[in-house]
C-alpha cells in the first residue's frame, strides 16, 4: 500500500482508510501495518505515521491548545523537559501517548493562536495567556519556571485584558507582584480590587507560608523569583 496519502494527514483512523483507499475491512489493514512497523497508534481507533507528537498533539480534540511547560519549552523559555506534552482542553481526558490532557475552566479558553509545525496546524498559548495558565494551574508548573518568560517584552494591555476577562483575584496578585518585578506596573487598573480584599495568597499555592509579604499586591513570597 502506497501511504502517501495518510502521510498528508496528522492522523488518521479506519473511516480514512475507507475515504483514501476504498477498503473495505480496514481493521485488517491496520493490522498488517502495525505488524509491519509502518504506523504508530495514538490511542484506540487513531493513528498516525508523523514522529513528532506536535504534528496531532492540539488536533486531536477541538478546540485544544499547547501550554504549560510545553510551551515553554517551546518557545525557548525553559529547558526543563515534560514527560508528556501538555495540552489544555475542557474536559477531564486520560493520557494518551505522549500526551498530557489538562482540563481547563471553559471561560479560560482564550488567548491561543494556529501556527505552522513541519506542515501541520499547531494550537499553542500565546506568551501573555501562558503566563496566566501557568499561574491559575500551578500544580503543573513552578512559578520559577516563567521567570524567562516574564522577561521577554509582555504585552502589558493584552495582560491587562485577559485578567479582566478571567476576573481572578488570586490570579491578578500573582501576575502583578511578578510584573512589578521585570517593571510592568499594572495596579492602577486593578487597586479598588486589591484595596478591597486584604487576603494574602501565597505566590506558590503548592508551598508553605513564609514570613515574607509583600504589602501592594498582598502576597506571601513562598517561592525565591531571582530575575
Amino acid at each position: 500500500m502506497n501511504l502517501d496519502k495518510l502521510k498528508q494527514l496528522s492522523s488518521f483512523t479506519n473511516k480514512d482508510l475507507k475515504l483514501h483507499y476504498n477498503i473495505k475491512y480496514p481493521e485488517i489493514c491496520i493490522q498488517r501495518l502495525k505488524d509491519k512497523d509502518k504506523i504508530i497508534t495514538i490511542e484506540k481507533g487513531k493513528y498516525t505515521l508523523q514522529d513528532s507528537t506536535l504534528s496531532y498533539a492540539t488536533q486531536l480534540i477541538n478546540p485544544s491548545y499547547l501550554s504549560f511547560l510545553s510551551a515553554l519549552n517551546f518557545y525557548g523559555y525553559s529547558t526543563q523537559l515534560s514527560v508528556k506534552h501538555t495540552v489544555a482542553i475542557k474536559y477531564n481526558k486520560k493520557a494518551i501517548k505522549n500526551i498530557k490532557f489538562i482540563r481547563v475552566n471553559a471561560k479560560y479558553f482564550f488567548g491561543y493562536n494556529k501556527i505552522n509545525y513541519g506542515g501541520f496546524d499547531l494550537f499553542i498559548a500565546n506568551k501573555e495567556k501562558l503566563l496566566l495558565d501557568c499561574l491559575l494551574y500551578q500544580n503543573y508548573v513552578q512559578v520559577s519556571d516563567t521567570l524567562e518568560l516574564l522577561k521577554d517584552n509582555l504585552d502589558k494591555n493584552k495582560i491587562i485584558e485577559y485578567l479582566d476577562k478571567i476576573n481572578n483575584i488570586n490570579l491578578i496578585k500573582r501576575v502583578g507582584y511578578l510584573l512589578d518585578l521585570v517593571n510592568i506596573d499594572i495596579y492602577k487598573y486593578f487597586k479598588y480590587k486589591i484595596e478591597n480584599n486584604n487576603t494574602y495568597v501565597k505566590l506558590n499555592k503548592n508551598l508553605i507560608k513564609t514570613k515574607n509579604n509583600n504589602s501592594k499586591w498582598k502576597i506571601n513570597i513562598n517561592e525565591v523569583v531571582n530575575l
